[in-house]
């Protein structure tokens, strides 16, 4: 008898080295309202949140979003070896979104505790690829800049705000904002790292202002460059 052995389906893995941004957002109180409202409810209310966050990620043209546990990750990749000012406006555009959804399902699901999420942005070098198999592509990004992410999200509950921005959001961000108009920055120690990390941080409140500022500032530079009466350098 002849058998007919079918080729092992190997893990593709083919990466690249590319300047990526990446989002983390995070359920808080998860394991409370779990207890709360139960399995079968906890799920129904994840899966109402993963398909928002799917949508506005896949609007908002992110490279690749990944769902683990209760957090959300979505990574651009940068053409240019900057972020541009409409990358990351759009980028924090979807912590808007967030804010007006979660009333939303709190007030949906009855719950108790309030429904709230923290969230990070950082932006890096990482390696960015395919690790899944030859039948189910897995794009990811994989490096410091993703890992250093999820432990800002953490140390946004530790400071007591909402988003928190790595220090190369704002170093790579083109156009760069004056001093004057970024956000409050502080120093934080962060698992696994020897030294402090410069951040800056956002309540919700102030996530609009910040995103208008990061538009007038890439407005104001377009009008700049096209107003006749500015000399070239």
């Amino acid at each position: 008898t002849i058998r007919t052995v079918e080729p092992v389906q190997r893990t593709q893995i083919s990466f690249a080295q590319s300047l990526v941004t990446v989002l983390v957002m995070d359920v808080r109180n998860y394991t409370v309202i779990s207890r709360e409202i139960g399995e079968k409810r906890i799920s129904e209310l994840m899966a109402d949140i993963f398909r928002t966050a799917g949508e506005l990620l896949t609007e908002k043209r992110s490279w690749s979003q990944k769902y683990i546990g209760d957090g959300i990750m979505g990574v651009w990749v940068h053409e240019q070896q900057v972020i541009a000012a409409a990358e990351l406006a759009e980028i924090t555009e979807i912590i808007t979104h967030f804010q007006t959804l979660f009333p939303t399902l709190q007030a949906r699901y009855e719950l108790e505790q309030p429904l709230r999420f923290g969230a990070a942005i950082n932006t890096g070098y990482a390696s960015i690829g395919n690790m899944g198999s030859a039948s189910l592509a897995d794009f990811t990004a994989l490096g410091d800049t993703v890992n250093k992410t999820f432990r800002l999200e953490t140390a946004s509950k530790e400071l007591g705000c909402d988003l928190i921005l790595g220090r190369s959001v704002i170093d790579f961000l083109v156009p760069p904002l004056p001093l004057e108009k970024r956000p409050p920055a502080t120093d934080v120690y962060l698992k696994g790292y020897d030294q402090a990390e410069r951040v800056f941080t956002l309540d919700f409140e102030g996530v609009a202002t910040f995103r208008h500022t990061v538009e007038t500032a890439r407005d104001n530079t377009t009008a700049l460059r096209h107003d006749p009466r500015t000399k070239a350098s």
